[in-house]
C-alpha cells in the first residue's frame, strides 16, 4: 500500500497515489450539486451523488408531470423530462436509459428491438453481446 503522507489516504498502486497528491490532496471540491451541499473533486462522482441522492425527486416531478400533461405520448414526455432532469439518455423506443450518448446511440443501432445474436451451446440463455455470453459459459457451464 502507498500512503499520502499529507493525509494518509491510502492506494493500491503507486500512480494512485501520484494522481491524488498532484489533483486531489489539499484541493477543495470544485463540483457543487444544485440541489443540496455536497461537492465533488471529480465531476463523475457529483453525477453519482446526483443519482443516487436526487433521482427520487426527479422521478416524481417525471410522473407529476406525465399525469398532468396527459395529451403527450407517454414515453416521449418522460424521456424528455428525464433526460432534462437528471443528464441522462433514454431510449425512446424501450425502458432502457444511458448515462452516455454513445451508449445509446449504440444500443439503437445494434440492440434495439432486435433478437440476440448470441446462444449458449449448453442452455437456452442468448445475449445480445459475446461478452455477456462468454461470462454466462464461464459461471454457468
Amino acid at each position: 500500500m502507498f500512503a499520502c503522507d499529507v493525509c494518509g489516504k491510502e492506494y493500491k498502486y503507486k500512480r494512485g497515489l501520484y494522481r491524488h497528491k498532484k489533483f486531489e490532496c489539499g484541493q477543495e471540491p470544485k463540483y457543487q450539486c444544485p440541489h443540496c451541499p455536497h461537492r465533488a473533486k471529480h465531476k463523475a462522482n457529483l453525477k453519482t451523488h446526483i443519482a443516487v441522492k436526487h433521482f427520487a425527486k426527479y422521478f416524481l416531478a417525471a410522473l407529476h408531470f406525465l399525469i398532468i400533461t396527459s395529451s403527450l405520448s407517454v414515453n416521449n414526455s418522460f424521456a424528455a423530462m428525464y433526460q432534462n432532469c437528471s443528464g441522462t439518455y433514454p431510449c425512446d423506443a424501450c425502458d432502457k436509459v444511458y448515462q452516455y450518448k454513445g451508449n445509446l446511440d449504440r444500443h439503437k443501432r445494434d440492440e434495439c428491438g432486435q433478437e440476440p445474436k448470441y446462444a449458449c451451446p449448453h442452455c437456452p440463455y442468448k445475449s445480445k453481446h459475446k461478452a455477456n455470453l462468454k461470462s454466462h459459459i464461464g459461471i454457468r457451464h
